[in-house]
């Protein structure tokens, strides 16, 4: 009775509760974008929203003072995963975003330590990144188009 997986922002938020763990998987995104998208949620409050060029241009000094303070908080939140004494594999967001099946397959690998997929694992990878397509196009959650390297274009 073994959690696999547990999504946390341990240390980076207050009232984030710590755990023990075995092995991590740390999936790191670009700090421009991940900042970006972060105060897109802090100002919309929702995952799919963006805020407007004219409101972008209303809070600059907002969002300078945001920038400074979140790329503290994000360097010292990687620097935390990256110095645990545990098994640490290390995944770029961008390429889950590009290649979901190479990826899940390497997550897939660490998590049971094996070498080899064979059929059994690639067929169920492939199976759910297609029903993630289908659940898409239903548009059901549509995140905000905010992309990779697009917070500063």
């Amino acid at each position: 009775n073994k959690v696999q997986f547990v999504k946390t922002h341990y240390p980076e938020r207050r009232g984030t509760p710590p755990f023990q763990a075995s092995r991590a998987v740390l999936l790191v995104r670009n700090p421009f974008d991940a900042i970006d998208s972060f105060f897109n949620l802090m100002m919309t409050g929702t995952h799919t929203t963006s805020i407007s060029n004219d409101i972008r241009e209303k809070t600059t000094q907002v969002w300078e003072e945001f920038v400074l303070k979140e790329i503290r908080v994000w360097k010292k939140f990687h620097l935390y995963w990256l110095n645990q004494d545990i098994p640490l594999l290390l995944i770029r967001y961008e390429d889950l975003i590009r290649r979901p099946d190479r990826v899940m397959e390497r997550v897939i690998q660490f998590v049971l330590e094996i070498q080899r997929m064979g059929s059994f694992f690639g067929e169920r990878i492939d199976r759910c990144i297609r029903e993630q397509e289908e659940i898409e196009r239903l548009g059901s959650y549509k995140p905000r188009s905010g992309g990779i390297g697009k917070a500063f274009s």
